[in-house]
């Protein structure tokens, strides 16, 4: 099942429980698991952490090939644009 929560959500969870809200009234609230605020809030998990694994290639390296698939798919389509 695919998470329904953002980052903002896990801080504003977490920021509750530190202003004495439980666990679970937080996760109820901000839809965000229980286990997940409560590592957040342990220090277990970085309250910054991002799920899943890092990139392998960086961000502004990925937005230039994205450009120039864009730019070979835009040629590729012309070829077959028929007047």
């Amino acid at each position: 099942m695919p998470k329904r929560y953002s980052q903002k959500d896990i801080l504003d969870a977490v920021g509750a429980v530190r202003q004495g809200m439980s666990y679970r009234k937080a996760c109820s609230k901000f839809g965000v698991p229980v286990m997940t605020i409560q590592n957040r809030f342990s220090g277990k998990v970085d309250e910054l952490a991002h799920a899943g694994r890092p990139t392998v290639i960086p961000a502004e390296v990925e937005v230039e090939l994205v450009e120039k698939i864009k730019r070979a798919a835009n040629m590729v389509c012309s070829c077959f644009y028929v007047h």
